[in-house]
């Protein structure tokens, strides 16, 4: 197994950096939504928007999480079993 080399890796993180600039943005005004200027709110958790399955390497939406905090609640989430990988 290898690691994508850096430019392959660099340019991903860039594609994932624009869609996260258009999930964040006002749909009015040229910046950060209103609700998530505030740096308490849970949609600013990045990490936490995402399930990664450790074994596939796959990432997913963690709906569970986004559909909470668009309800005005701070979901909790654990990070048992992060460094481990999954039968």
């Amino acid at each position: 197994m290898a690691q994508v080399d850096k430019a392959t890796f660099i340019t991903q993180i860039d594609a994932a950096a624009a869609a996260l600039t258009i999930a964040m943005s006002d749909t009015l005004l040229t910046e950060v939504a209103g609700p998530l200027k505030r740096p308490q709110t849970p949609l600013r958790k990045v990490e936490r928007l995402f399930i990664l399955d450790l074994k596939t390497g796959e990432y997913k939406t963690d709906t569970d999480y986004i559909d909470a905090a668009y309800e005005g609640k701070f979901p909790k989430k654990g990070t048992s079993g992060v460094n481990a990988i999954a039968d």
